[in-house]
């Protein structure tokens, strides 16, 4: 009996350090051009786990006509990890993220391909505002953003999405971004000191030519999403704006 206690907390334990292995966060706001008392305009999501775990250890989400708030606090792996909070609302939107070690968060929208250092560290801090042009589109202003990393090849990066939802989409706050329904769609990525981007090419210009950038620092731009669509297809306009780092999917 007492050979098999001990082989079952072993097991326990070896579970819980294979599952506790590696840890990602996301930090999101999602904004639309309509509120209605069943599909809120401003919705906020922080979720922050351990790599190889099925459930997180925290998600929260929030959606509000007002203020919708989501917060994970600290949440550690084998060593290092990760924390994550949104904050969306009239006033805009504010997200940020930290980690270390082997902590991980968000999950990009597109994949770095080669393998890097597991042990860097990273943090994330934006305010950014989301205002819609009545069937113009929308414009999303960066009144502050900074994302920085060690120089290794883990990775900072923002991704912005405009995109028409669907109606399944309205209903449960949650929608898949299916081509045919994106409006548009950027980034800005930084890894191993280098920036790269796509639909920001009015600040490639502050990227050009640094080989070792450790921090990138965005202050007052504003990104212009011209829309071109339908009254209904306006109506299921939303912007999101995710940001993320940790490791490329090759290292883990």
């Amino acid at each position: 009996m007492q050979h098999r206690k001990s082989l079952i907390l072993f097991m326990s334990s070896l579970m819980f350090l294979v599952l506790a292995a590696d840890a990602w966060a996301s930090a999101t706001c999602k904004t639309r051009s309509r509120c209605r008392w069943w599909s809120k305009k401003y919705i906020a999501k922080a979720k922050v786990s351990c790599w190889g775990m099925t459930l997180p250890l925290c998600y929260k989400r929030s959606s509000s006509c007002g203020n919708a708030n989501a917060y994970c606090g600290w949440k550690s792996c084998l060593w290092g990890g990760a924390t994550a909070s949104a904050s969306n609302g009239p006033g805009g939107c504010s997200v940020s993220g930290s980690r270390s070690g082997l902590g991980r968060y968000g999950e990009t929208l597109t994949t770095p391909a080669e393998p890097g250092s597991k042990d860097g560290m990273g943090a994330h801090d934006a305010l950014t505002r989301v205002e819609y042009e009545e069937r113009e589109g929308a414009v999303v202003h960066f009144d502050h953003f900074a994302m920085g990393n060690t120089l290794d090849t883990s990775f900072s990066r923002v991704d912005v999405v405009a995109y028409i939802e669907s109606e399944e989409g309205l209903a449960n706050d949650d929608d898949d971004f299916l081509p045919e329904r994106v409006v548009w769609s950027g980034y800005i990525h930084l890894q191993d000191g280098v920036v790269s981007h796509k639909g920001f090419e009015e600040v490639a210009r502050d990227f050009q030519g640094q080989a070792d950038i450790e921090e990138v620092i965005l202050t007052g731009l504003a990104k212009r999403i011209p829309f071109e669509g339908t009254a209904d297809e306006f109506d299921r306009l939303a912007v999101e704006v995710i940001i993320d780092g940790g490791q490329p999917e090759a290292a883990r």
